[in-house]
């Protein structure tokens, strides 16, 4: 779990040190920076895959990154924090110098600290490079230490899972390949292929027979007519699936015949239900705006899966939903403003809204500015 992030000079984020629990709800007004908080995690995944240069390009240059109006925007820093035991944490430490033209990594990072004792970071179990570099040398020095194969993992399988458009990619695409499997596939599109995979593992070893029934009985509670998914390799295409499903009344159907909303909580429910142990499946699931096209029972179904999930995973969630926000307490969410052009993130606790809460929800703090995070 990531237990601290510390960012300076990313985007609209000048310089915030957020520390992240189980549960993270970010909430704010459009342009606050929920996304830009959201994209640090692509960035890390650049940075491991050794991809920096063409990101800064598809990002326009490395000026569009940097914070415009810091002081001194010629370099930007990145420090994660991820809690392994109640005795070690793992952190990874990332700086890069910019003329606004060009990129260098000054410094690259990693190691891990004993909580039990109050030494500094400059103290600890730190590998330390200056590798003056365009990408990351993580990648290919990781082996030498457990420590760099566990950092090294741990972000390269970061994803940002965004369902918005799974309907039209399915629909035009039509079929998953059997051996998408890799992971679960952050836009949805290889659902098929992943709920073949849950129900054809006869021994379940993985606990894998399980978690597909976890997700059929969340889907059921949403589609109450849902009886299950027909998951059979394609006629017209070998070793390809279509997802197709069975109603309780006998009648069949498939990804054409389907709504926008219930698509992604079919998505959402495979995600929040996949097994511990799924392929590159990380201990830190993130979600964007998950809300989209669902009905507000639905949001209620998909806070609770939230709920149970962050028991072994953390959640990290970006939403405008007013309802899926109700079902969650003070202490799990994020407030994202912007303060004199900067994107500040703050917390509150239950003890400071007591007052507001006997009388009024979470989202009427939030529609009234109480809570923080409108214009």
């Amino acid at each position: 779990m990531i237990k601290e992030l510390k960012i300076k000079n990313f985007k609209s984020i000048r310089e915030q040190n957020l520390e992240l629990s189980n549960i993270n709800i970010l909430i704010g007004q459009n342009g606050a920076g929920k996304s830009n908080f959201l994209s640090i995690f692509e960035f890390f995944n650049n940075v491991i895959d050794e991809k920096l240069q063409d990101y800064f390009f598809q990002a326009g240059g490395v000026q569009n990154i940097l914070n415009k109006d810091s002081e001194n925007d010629s370099f930007l820093h990145l420090y994660l924090e991820i809690g392994t035991t109640p005795q070690k944490n793992f952190f990874y430490d990332i700086v890069l110098d910019s003329n606004n033209q060009q990129h260098i990594i000054r410094s690259e990072d990693w190691g891990w600290k004993n909580n039990q004792n109050k030494k500094t970071i400059d103290e600890l179990f730190v590998y330390r490079h200056r590798p003056n570099t365009k990408e990351s040398i993580l990648n290919n020095i990781k082996g030498e230490t457990n420590n760099g194969n566990y950092i090294y993992n741990y972000i390269k399988n970061f994803k940002i899972y965004n369902f918005k458009d799974v309907g039209s990619e399915l629909k035009m695409k039509l079929y998953s390949d059997r051996y998408d499997a890799d992971s679960f596939d952050k836009s949805g599109i290889n659902l098929a292929t992943i709920l073949f995979i849950l129900n054809k593992n006869p021994e379940d070893l993985h606990g894998y027979e399980f978690s597909y029934k976890k997700i059929i009985e969340s889907i059921q509670l949403v589609y109450p007519s849902f009886k299950n998914f027909i998951l059979n390799s394609s006629k017209e295409a070998k070793d390809k699936f279509m997802l197709r499903w069975e109603e309780t009344n006998g009648m069949r159907f498939d990804i054409r015949q389907i709504s926008e909303g219930t698509l992604r909580f079919m998505c959402l429910a495979t995600l929040l239900n996949l097994p511990d142990n799924f392929y590159n499946f990380n201990d830190c699931i993130i979600i964007d705006e998950p809300e989209l096209g669902l009905h507000p029972f639905a949001i209620h179904i998909l806070a609770d899966l939230i709920k149970k999930r962050s028991t072994d995973k953390q959640i990290i969630i970006a939403t405008q939903s007013k309802e899926l926000l109700d079902e969650f307490e003070p202490e799990d969410i994020i407030i994202t403003e912007r303060i004199n052009g900067d994107t500040v993130f703050t917390r509150k606790t239950s003890e400071e809204l007591k007052i507001w809460l006997d009388e009024y929800s979470i989202s009427d703090l939030w529609e009234r500015n109480i809570l923080g995070g409108r214009p």
